[in-house]
């Protein structure tokens, strides 16, 4: 099938194809988060093969954790569906290099969000070592490093705007990269879950926490802070994916996974639309609610956390793994974000307000993705294309 087939030309070419059930995980409930994506892509392709693709849908992580889910497909637990990389990182040495530029975005509501997951699939796909990698361990790309955003932070008590302010004060972070950007502030930084977070607050075992803004809004932290510090920095995302075992994607006949890849823009829209774009308002919206004060960064925070980035890259330019220089990923990387940023204000995104102005904004103004999501498939995607 060639790219841009029709639902009618899909449907021609699975009439003689036995029907096919997939199993896949979504970490979360239905219709929250991270399951609006993997929703859409269900019902896409669902519709799109005439009903002879369906899917097993297990939700809130029945069967493993994010952080242990690409190893469950490995071992045919199920076969797609979203995973983590942090505590598996030694095992994507070529992720984990190009992650560490996923700092580079500006960090804005809208122009710089589409330009954070933009960037970011340029980036996985423009190497073939990633998909190599994930082809090691046993699973094959689809969307190999996705964002949600970059870190901010929250607080309790007082508020954290400075590395003066931050001194001492015990922070939980999100992930490896932007734990070195928040110890270059004077965090302390303390290795609790996730999950444990809400308690830690109310017990005084951490001041502060660095994370998404999805993670503020689903672990309710507008209850137990005081204080969100949202302006100046872009800190390193952390990048999940959405992936599926190597084994199961191919057994499939060659029009199932041409239609699994051209119908990743489903997945995409809800991604965006969701996590990237409706979580944060939301998420900020609640905060005003309760009452939460909205902080900028000060200069000498942006300037600790810029000095520790630029080492980051300074280092990276002198690593090379599987072949791959860090210093073409570093150049690559620049590049990737010139580009994109002018693909985003021809599409006419933009945004010239702040992240506490961006629901009331949202409230009045519909974001159209569509345009964004199939410059996405025919610049990036298109060129991955099963054949």
């Amino acid at each position: 099938m060639p790219f841009g087939a029709t639902k009618e030309e899909y449907a021609d070419a699975f009439a003689d194809i036995d029907p096919i059930e997939l199993h896949i995980q979504i970490a979360v409930a239905p219709g929250q988060g991270s399951a609006v994506p993997a929703e859409r892509y269900i019902e896409a392709i669902e519709d799109w093969s005439s009903g002879k693709i369906t899917f097993e849908v297990t939700y809130a992580a029945a069967i493993a954790p994010q952080q242990e889910a690409g190893a469950a497909m490995t071992d045919g637990l199920f076969d797609l569906g979203h995973h983590t990389y942090q505590t598996t990182m030694q095992s994507f040495p070529v992720s984990e290099m190009v992650q560490e530029t996923f700092f580079m975005h500006q960090p804005t509501p809208v122009a710089g969000q589409l330009e954070l997951i933009a960037t970011s699939l340029e980036k996985a796909a423009a190497y073939e070592q990633v998909g190599k990698e994930l082809r090691a361990n046993g699973l094959q790309a689809l969307i190999p490093l996705v964002p949600n955003s970059g870190a901010s932070v929250w607080c309790a008590g007082k508020p954290v705007t400075s590395a003066t302010e931050s001194q001492g004060k015990l922070l939980r972070p999100s992930g490896p990269l932007d734990t070195q950007e928040f110890q270059a502030l004077g965090f302390t930084t303390v290795d609790i879950s996730y999950g444990e977070g809400y308690e830690a607050f109310q017990r005084g075992v951490i001041d502060c926490e660095g994370s998404v803004q999805g993670a503020f809004m689903g672990g309710a932290r507008y209850e137990v802070t005081d204080h969100w510090t949202l302006e100046g920095i872009s800190f390193t995302a952390t990048p999940g994916a959405f992936n599926i075992s190597a084994d199961s994607w191919d057994a499939l006949p060659l029009p199932a996974r041409q239609l699994m890849w051209d119908r990743l823009d489903a997945w995409l829209a809800g991604q965006i639309e969701e996590q990237m774009l409706a979580i944060p308002a939301r998420a900020v919206s609640r905060a005003i609610e309760n009452g939460i004060e909205f902080h900028e960064w000060k200069p000498d925070a942006i300037e600790a956390v810029k000095a520790r980035q630029e080492q980051r890259l300074n280092e990276l330019a002198e690593r090379s793994v599987d072949g791959l220089d860090g210093s073409k990923v570093l150049e690559d990387s620049r590049e990737f974000h010139k580009k994109w940023r002018g693909i985003i204000a021809e599409l006419g995104y933009k945004d010239d307000l702040t992240w506490e102005e961006y629901p009331a904004w949202a409230e009045e103004n519909e974001i159209e993705i569509q345009p964004f999501v199939d410059r996405v498939m025919t610049e990036i995607l298109a060129k991955g294309r099963p054949e």
